[in-house]
């Protein structure tokens, strides 16, 4: 989304929002890159993106790791 939107949109803005959607998905679950199913439990203002998440007991800090979020699961 962020590259996407690079040249067109206020970039400030773009952040921001994007922090704002990534803050209302706090506690939700979402799928990572390798097929788990993760709860969300804190959103980094600096790499909104790349939030902490639990796994069962562990947590996993996806700024130091090459997983990411491929979707949010209501």
């Amino acid at each position: 989304m962020k590259n996407e939107a690079f040249g067109r949109l206020e970039p400030s803005l773009v952040q921001l929002f994007i922090h704002r959607l990534m803050l209302m998905a706090i506690g939700n679950k979402a799928l990572l890159s390798n097929d788990l199913v993760i709860d969300i439990v804190f959103v980094s203002p600096e790499d909104p993106i790349k939030p902490i998440v639990r796994f069962h007991k562990d947590f996993i800090d996806l700024r130091k790791s090459n997983l990411y979020i491929k979707k949010l699961i209501q």
